[in-house]
């Protein structure tokens, strides 16, 4: 559950600085934690201090700190300096600047009886090469034997109140009360909240919609926290981009880490920014889909729909030849950098552009002719379905790329495909063109579409407990 920020080892700085006849491991200089210029303050400077540092020795130039400024700014004492020792030092800044009296090391609950004591004996020079994600630095180091390491262990929770951990997220979205704050000068934008029972930190994802990587995915600054308090640093001002992000508490003892079944997810969708400036529906939702948290599956559940409530009376497979279908489809169709939303509209329309109803009227091929066929095959090999095998195969695409997807049976009858994402339900629905009404601008496909859902989150939860899941 570890951040996947790139990062700089803290030894790797402390060898370099040696090139500059300074040693960070045996330096006796006084330092104060987070004060990196040593102006007696810790505030927007220290954390400018460090992304320049960081961003320096990234890009291959030499150190220019003191022993002491290195251990300064490793604020979060893991043994690395990086952009999230920055993003702890807005942090702390901000809440001196509410008026907040803790120390730096106490607010974030550094644990410094976990730290390893190091000690090093007399003096031979070694050379050594260290690689990190987009690093290589070489450093010459001086030592004659290996470092003796001593770790003191403070006492934990036994396994067994570790297994009793509550951590009350039934009324998480009631009771957590998030505050949201934005800083256009320092490109940060930050979150608190309120302490959830039973949590030792919370896992925090922070998303927009400035820029996208090359598989399609948003920008994304994640991070793990000990304290309700969270800021990410964005790479540009915020402007008119979406953003959304995601709060997970978690409980860590003795290596073991116990996360809470549910999460807290908000963002600019169905609400003003807080920039105070409008985004477009349309960003929105896309930056929802790309955002969503994935997890594929092999099957989704069918449900009647009564209106007013519902009954789950069956479940479809993903099957094998579905994903073999799906991933040939992708590797014709898709290309590089496209992201999800846009996946899953292309599929969509391309489903509607070429499949004919199998009815055997009118020259059209018969039911019989797909029978039996995976509902992607169907519509993506041999072109020809109803209902529920071009709704189907929508369903096969979305489970297999990992959303919450499922199938609603209404009393028409007819077939149609719905999603959950973060809580929201949406109606997707595709069909052929021969239904279509050019001339009243109607067409058959509507996609994340909440209009068009039928089932409420409490109607599909309370049909799912009643089938025993």
């Amino acid at each position: 559950m570890h951040s996947k920020i790139t990062k700089i080892v803290l030894s790797a700085i402390c060898s370099a600085a040696c090139l500059c006849g300074v040693s960070a491991v045996n330096a006796s200089a006084a330092y104060a934690l987070g004060d990196v210029n040593g102006d007696g303050l810790i505030d927007s400077n220290d954390a400018s201090e460090v992304l320049k540092q960081y961003i320096n020795i990234s890009t291959g130039n030499n150190i220019t700190w003191s022993a002491a400024q290195v251990k300064a700014a490793d604020v979060n004492n893991d043994g690395f300096v990086d952009s999230t020792d920055a993003s702890d030092l807005l942090g702390y800044y901000a809440y001196i600047a509410a008026g907040g009296t803790e120390t730096i090391d106490r607010y974030y609950k550094i644990d410094n009886a976990k730290a390893s004591v190091v000690t090093t004996p007399v003096s031979t020079p070694v050379t050594t090469t260290r690689a990190t994600a987009h690093v290589t630095t070489t450093t010459t180091t001086t030592t004659t034997a290996e470092p003796v390491v001593t770790t003191v262990t403070v006492p934990t929770m036994t396994e067994y109140e570790f297994e009793q951990v509550n951590f009350n997220v039934d009324n998480l979205y009631s009771n957590i009360n998030v505050i949201e704050s934005y800083d256009a000068s320092l490109k940060h934008f930050g979150l608190r909240w309120n302490e959830v029972e039973g949590a030792t930190g919370y896992h925090v994802e922070f998303y927009t919609d400035q820029q996208y990587d090359e598989n399609g995915q948003p920008y994304k600054y994640e991070k793990d926290v000990a304290s309700a308090q969270f800021t990410a640093l964005l790479p540009a001002e915020l402007g008119a981009n979406a953003y959304r992000y995601r709060i997970t508490p978690y409980a860590e003892f003795e290596g073991q880490v116990k996360t809470a079944e549910k999460s807290y997810t908000n963002g600019t969708y169905e609400h003003e920014s807080i920039a105070g400036y409008f985004v477009s529906e349309e960003d929105d939702i896309k930056l929802l889909v790309n955002a969503a948290k994935l997890s594929p599956r092999d099957y989704y559940p069918v449900y009647e729909d009564y209106s007013g409530y519902a009954v789950r009376y069956d479940t479809f497979t993903v099957s094998d030849r579905a994903k073999e279908v799906i991933d040939e489809f992708a590797a014709q169709h898709f290309y590089q950098g496209m992201t999800n939303y846009d996946k899953i509209l292309y599929f969509m329309n391309y489903i509607h552009d070429t499949v004919v109803y199998a009815d055997g009227m009118n020259g059209r091929p018969s039911y019989s002719t797909i029978w039996g066929y995976a509902y992607s095959e169907a519509c993506l090999v041999h072109h020809a379905g109803q209902c529920v095998q071009y709704n189907g195969a929508l369903d096969e695409l979305l489970c297999y790329m990992g959303y919450n997807a499922y199938m609603i049976h209404t009393s028409r009858p007819h077939f149609r495909a719905e999603v959950e994402i973060d809580g929201y339900i949406f109606g997707m629905e595709v069909g052929e063109t021969e239904y279509d009404s050019p001339e009243y601008g109607y067409r058959w496909f509507w996609a994340f579409d909440r209009s068009q859902a039928h089932l409420t989150p409490e109607i599909k939860a309370n049909a799912d407990m009643n089938a025993g899941y």
